[in-house]
């Protein structure tokens, strides 16, 4: 099965990497593993919105502002990979349908890809000094959990965390690939309009 006149490819393969990038990081933000601990009263995770002891979760009870920071720009990172995936998607159906279009689609679809990409990397940079600072705390309904660096206790990196930074990478890749592979669609269109 051949594609269609106007998609390539590559270009069906960017769009395919800029929605499994997004999907890996909404994952990685709605999960409560970005960063674990197991000590003497229990293992400890920690998300964007939640926190959990010993499987028991509630949402976050601190109103640390480089916590919704954090939030925020993996929000704004989500939002603006759905924009490129958009973006490139109508690019695709444009040239599939023998139109041309009068904005830069490709690099806006790129641009919107490294945006995310550096929303992303922020909100991962916030999250690892505000977990890596001295001392944390964690609020529970029951209990208050005082967890110091000084001490024994220590955080690792979860997989939510993992996830969001490669979601990311394959973002700011898929719109990378976008731009280079729509590149090669524009040449041949003009090679064939030049010829007939």
């Amino acid at each position: 099965m051949s594609l269609p006149e106007g998609a390539s490819a590559g270009t069906v393969l960017a769009v395919l990497m800029l929605f499994v990038g997004s999907l890996l990081h909404i994952i990685g933000l709605s999960t409560t593993e970005w960063s674990v601990s197991n000590n003497e009263q229990g293992s400890s995770s920690s998300g964007l919105w939640k926190e959990c002891l010993n499987g028991k979760c509630e949402d976050r009870k601190d109103t640390k502002e480089s916590i919704r920071t954090c939030g925020a720009m993996a929000i704004l990172g989500m939002l603006v990979s759905f924009v490129a995936i958009g973006l490139a998607v109508a690019d695709i159906y444009i040239r599939v349908r023998g139109s041309v279009s009068s904005l830069p689609l490709p690099i806006i679809s790129a641009a919107c890809s490294a945006i995310s990409f550096v929303f992303i990397v922020v909100c991962i940079i916030i999250w690892s000094a505000t977990i890596g600072s001295s001392t944390y705390q964690y609020t529970y309904t029951d209990y208050t959990i005082r967890v110091s660096s000084y001490y024994h206790y220590s955080f690792s990196i979860g997989f939510s965390f993992i996830l969001s930074i490669l979601g990311g990478i394959i973002i700011v890749s898929g719109g990378g690939v976008y731009l280079y592979t729509s590149r090669f669609i524009s040449k041949s269109a003009d090679v064939g309009t030049r010829f007939t």
